[in-house]
């Protein structure tokens, strides 16, 4: 047989290998939208999803790695949150996180490296950061594209930090997402030699109280010791007891921890579909909000229809006809009397181990 016919034989095989895989077989059949570069009046660099509306649209800023990689088949997992929304209507946008793209400086190490380079020589890592954000959410704004109203942020890793930390000093982003975030620098292999001290700037727990009030979506694995599961879980109570400390008005708390199982530092199963369900929801039920209290005609309901649902839904249940996916809630929760825990919900796919306080 040819070299030639080898050859032609192996490219067959492997071609015939990719279309049996169902993750192959699934992206190369899904539509992954061009992403357009742009940049503000002041020369902010951004990449955008989706053509400008005909009204000010939703718009999700996503962020994990460069812009630039953000196009590419390797991160395209990244932006699926943004593909999922764009089906109701949603503008996503990706920006260079520090020392990643064209905020790499010369001579300094990329991505996380260059964070514990730039912390060590004391400069300002995530306040340019967050300023780059402002101006493309300011430039959307004016031209059109983007609802002020209905902005979130959404980050990986590396790209929670940031999108937590956007979150806390732009008022507009009203919701925060972030899947197996980074919550503690110092729990990364780059940040070691690097002290308290030299991370307080950028501290994860300082940004507790200026979070108060937005909703916020956090998922991490059971055993992720790249980012550390406790520290995202300890984020998570602080920023459930600043929002009772702050706004004891607020009856539920809108704080989201998610924990299940992961291989290492990954993603946990569904990750980003549970992500955009949260983002919609939470926008859905603030648009009805705004509806209520600016005067909008709410059709009546009246007491025999409300119980004819009860009546309807207890029965689908109890036959099995819910409709949900097989996920249990466990909750954790006392009163909200002074000196008890405040309110935290963690959903554990599968398993279940929060039992409720005893007294």
């Amino acid at each position: 047989m040819s070299r030639g016919a080898r050859l032609a034989i192996m490219l067959f095989t492997a071609l015939a290998a990719a279309a049996s895989s169902p993750v192959l077989a699934a992206d190369a059949k899904a539509s992954f939208p061009p992403m357009r570069l742009l940049k503000t009046p002041e020369g902010t660099r951004f990449g955008l999803f989706g053509k400008k509306p005909a009204a000010p649209a939703a718009t999700l800023f996503i962020i994990a790695l460069g812009v630039d990689e953000m196009a590419t088949a390797p991160a395209r997992r990244y932006t699926t949150t943004g593909r999922e929304l764009a089906k109701d209507g949603w503008l996503y946008v990706v920006l260079d996180p520090p020392c990643h793209g064209y905020d790499r400086k010369k001579g300094e190490p990329a991505a996380l490296a260059g964070w514990a380079h730039r912390v060590k020589a004391g400069r300002d890592l995530m306040g340019p950061f967050v300023k780059r954000c402002t101006a493309v959410l300011d430039h959307l704004v004016a031209e059109g594209y983007t609802d002020p109203d209905r902005v979130a942020a959404s980050g990986t890793s590396r790209g929670g930090f940031c999108a937590l930390h956007f979150a806390a000093g732009e008022p507009r982003v009203r919701a925060v997402t972030c899947v197996s975030p980074v919550t503690n620098p110092l729990a990364l292999s780059e940040f070691d030699g690097v002290t308290d001290e030299q991370v307080r700037s950028i501290g994860i727990d300082s940004l507790a109280e200026r979070l108060v009030g937005r909703a916020v979506w956090l998922s991490i694995g059971n055993d992720d010791q790249r980012v550390c599961t406790d520290d995202c879980i300890r984020f998570a109570r602080k920023l459930v007891t600043a929002t009772r400390r702050l706004k004891r008005e607020m009856k539920v708390v809108p704080i989201e921890l998610v924990v299940a199982p992961s291989e290492g530092h990954r993603s946990i199963e569904d990750a980003y579909q549970l992500e955009a369900r949260f983002l919609r929801k939470h926008f859905r039920s603030r648009q009805t909000d705004d509806e209520f209290h600016s005067g909008s005609k709410v059709k009546p309901i009246t007491v025999a229809q409300i119980l004819q649902q009860v009546l309807s839904a207890d029965r689908n249940v109890s036959k099995g006809k819910s409709g949900q996916p097989p996920i249990r809630m466990a909750s954790c929760s006392s009163d909200h009397r002074p000196g008890r825990s405040p309110f935290l919900s963690i959903l554990f796919p599968r398993f279940s181990t929060c039992k409720r306080p005893t007294r």
